[in-house]
């Protein structure tokens, strides 16, 4: 789709490691759900602003 966000905004780092801004998976929210092997995880965004990764 023209003009279209991407899903996700790759930043470079340093030894080749990918890294994805927080900002671009949430999108707003303060959960997402991530398919990992058929098994779904759930990251949520705490009140104080760490990363709880649940399954």
């Amino acid at each position: 789709m023209p003009g279209a966000r991407p899903a996700y905004t790759k930043v470079p780092v340093s030894k080749g490691k990918p890294q994805l801004k927080s900002d671009d998976l949430f999108s707003g929210t303060r959960e997402i759900n991530i398919l990992h092997n058929d098994d779904t995880y759930r990251l949520t965004i705490t009140k104080q602003g760490k990363l709880i990764l649940t399954k």
